[in-house]
């Protein structure tokens, strides 16, 4: 093994939460799906656009940190190839959490670490939702962000046609149970509830939030969610919105793309923050969802 792939990996399982590592066993699922994630990290690796976007299905969605979401595969390839004329990946590697079986599908969740031909390496968090329907195992959805707040932003945002998100789950009780808890949390954003906001959570759930490490367990989450509400002390916020584009529904989990909306004013400054992220409901045994794994990702705006 070359010097160069010793310290990369090194940098990988530094960034990776000691928190994450300690409290998830990983569980790599079949062996088609360990095939398909390593094909996945190739492709990335080795810039390949075409056995990159191979793996997802025609009407994936696909959430990069900094663009809006993308639909389908067409609109997922062209974004990565504008993309590659901008950036060369010169080393990729990927570290899962966990996988969760949905029945049909399954969650994945990690740690990743890249680095471009002309910036510094980076660390990042990702989620997956895969297909495991047929024999190889593709992409329904996925996000991902990084550990930090990027310098430039710009370079990984694409200015492509606004797309239709696909047909969804129709179930008109998951519809009213989402937009409930939808605008619940809204209020409790709205309110600086931080409070109200932790009680959507399992106890040990895992919160992968904008440009910072993932949050695992109640704890952890509460304790993030208490310091986000005291350092935005002094903005007000004058509408928050927060609903989804589609979900899918599972025996015992709910899958949601959700997406929100903030107008703030703090002094002379405001300004308008906007964003999208997959969350994983459970459902408890009192028929309740609560929030099991999410990742949000913003908007990049000029």
């Amino acid at each position: 093994m070359s010097r160069s792939h010793i310290f990369a990996r090194r940098t990988l399982l530094l960034a990776i939460p000691a928190s994450l590592l300690s409290a998830h066993v990983v569980r790599a699922g079949n062996k088609g799906l360990a095939e398909a994630r390593s094909r996945l990290s190739d492709a990335i690796r080795n810039n390949d656009v075409t056995g990159r976007t191979a793996l997802y299905l025609r009407d994936a969605r696909s959430l990069p940190e900094y663009q809006p979401a993308l639909y389908g595969v067409d609109t997922i390839r062209a974004y990565h190839q504008a993309l590659l004329a901008r950036k060369r990946v010169i080393d990729y590697r990927a570290a899962p959490a966990e996988v969760i079986d949905l029945g049909g599908a399954a969650i994945e969740t990690g740690i990743f670490d890249i680095a471009w031909q002309d910036g510094p390496r980076e660390a990042g968090k990702y989620l997956i939702l895969w297909s495991l329907t047929s024999g190889t195992p593709r992409i329904m959805a996925d996000a991902w962000g990084y550990l930090r707040p990027l310098p430039d932003p710009q370079a990984f945002h694409v200015d492509l046609p606004p797309g239709q998100p696909p047909a969804m789950s129709a179930d008109p009780e998951i519809k009213r149970q989402l937009d409930d808890l939808n605008r619940r949390n809204a209020e409790a954003v709205r309110r600086k509830d931080a409070e109200t906001q932790i009680g959507f959570y399992t106890e040990d759930a895992i919160f992968m939030p904008f440009a910072d490490r993932p949050k695992s367990g109640i704890a952890a989450i509460a304790a993030h969610l208490r310091r986000y509400v005291q350092n935005g002390s002094g903005a007000t916020f004058d509408t928050v919105e927060v609903w989804n584009d589609g979900f899918e529904a599972f025996p015992a989990h709910v899958v949601e793309y959700s997406r929100f909306r903030v107008r703030w004013r703090a002094r002379e400054a405001s300004g308008v923050v906007t964003g999208a992220g997959i969350r994983l409901w459970k459902r408890m045994p009192d028929g309740e969802l609560k929030l099991h794994r999410q990742i949000g990702t913003h908007y990049h705006t000029a």
